[in-house]
């Protein structure tokens, strides 16, 4: 779905959840904004997360209010040895998108290989990635479906410092790369 027009063909107990899930994420994104620059920013926060469902990588979104979550189940990534030879399949992966505090983690579903989840990300979950400082920042400003995009690029680039030897990965059986 891209925007909400897309939910007339959704029953009416589909369309109140989504509602109720496009709510929530809102509430979650403007936790520790200003009250009085909050109110201007859950239309924005809702738009975004009707962007971010629309995003073919992620085909589960949802949100844990109590827990202060963005909870993101990704389609399969694949990568490439520094961006040359064949696509390696990673998985698909469980990212969790934490506000409070700032951050996030990943979990692969798929595999694991020496018990690292991808060649970038630690066995613990955490993703050696040169930006987290900015992207942590995002968080804490509510900016949510930009973090989900941008971890989505990480997870399908490879660069030369990795936990995990690329090439360890399986072959993807599809050679088409993700989109971006």
């Amino acid at each position: 779905m891209t925007d909400t027009s897309d939910l007339s063909a959704l029953s009416q107990e589909a369309r109140e959840k989504y509602e109720r899930q496009r709510q929530e994420y809102a509430a979650l994104c403007a936790l520790d904004i200003p009250g009085h620059r909050r109110d201007a920013y859950l239309e924005k926060f809702m738009c975004d997360f009707d962007r971010l469902c629309g995003m073919p990588c992620f085909p589960v979104v949802a949100v844990n209010l109590a827990g202060n979550q963005l909870i993101l189940g990704t389609r399969i990534a694949k990568l490439r040895r520094y961006d040359e030879g064949p696509l390696r399949e990673i998985g698909e992966f469980i990212i969790c998108i934490s506000k409070r505090p700032s951050g996030f983690t990943f979990q692969n579903v798929t595999r694991q290989i020496n018990g690292f989840h991808h060649p970038h990300i630690q066995i613990s979950g955490t993703m050696c990635i040169g930006e987290k400082a900015e992207l942590n920042a995002k968080i804490t400003d509510g900016d949510l479906a930009d973090v989900a995009s941008r971890l989505w690029i990480a997870l399908n680039t490879s660069n030369g410092s990795a936990y995990s030897n690329p090439d360890d990965w399986p072959l993807a059986a599809d050679q088409t790369e993700n989109q971006r």
